[in-house]
């Protein structure tokens, strides 16, 4: 057996014990998948188990599985009410570059960033990204005008919602970090340069 093989497959013990493994998910597929995901992510099980289970749920042979390692890129989109402006851009770097500096894996492709407004001016959207580098797109997005809008959760979905004030508090205090540490190091890049303050 090749020395390939036997680490493969000491990687893979490493994973899980033999009980551990016969209650997973990961049970339910073959050993060339199992070589894609360990070629992928190594004894990162949490990514592991997440494309085992999306392999199971659609299906996929092991090429589409190394398909789906290979495409995997975060999506950003921002759902405006009114019309687009170019400020709007900006903001949408900011969230990409947050997005690539917390979540994006460096084989993850190219994160992309999605503007979604009632309506926009061509020539205000193609100035707005001229020189934008993160690839990012502008669409018009229209709501059915039959649908009542209100601020009540409806009693069907207070239970499954109860949570969002707990993940909004948790992802502002995130973001007020980040933006804390941006901060001190680029007061940090400055007076170690030796430029004026």
């Amino acid at each position: 057996m090749s020395t390939w093989r036997w680490s493969s497959k000491r990687q893979f013990a490493a994973l899980w014990s033999a009980e551990e493994f016969a209650q997973s998910v990961v049970a339910q597929i073959g050993w060339t998948h199992h070589v894609r995901l360990l070629d992928a992510f190594g004894t990162d099980r949490e990514r592991y188990e997440w494309y085992a289970q999306r392999a199971i749920e659609g299906s996929w042979s092991a090429r589409q599985l190394k398909a789906q390692i290979r495409l995997r890129r975060f999506v950003v989109i921002d759902l405006k009410v009114g019309e687009f402006e170019a400020e709007f851009a900006g903001k949408m770097g900011l969230y990409l570059a947050a997005v690539d500096e917390q979540l994006r894996h460096p084989d993850d492709a190219e994160s992309i960033g999605l503007i979604l407004c009632t309506s926009h001016n061509e020539t205000v959207a193609k100035f707005a990204l001229h020189r934008h580098g993160a690839p990012i797109a502008i669409a018009d997005w229209q709501t059915d005008t039959n649908v009542d809008v209100t601020d009540e959760i409806p009693a069907n979905l207070q239970e499954e919602l109860s949570g969002m004030p707990q993940v909004r508090d948790q992802l502002t205090s995130r973001l007020t970090r980040a933006q804390g540490q941006l901060a001190v190091g680029s007061r940090n890049d400055s007076e170690g340069s030796g430029e004026p303050g």
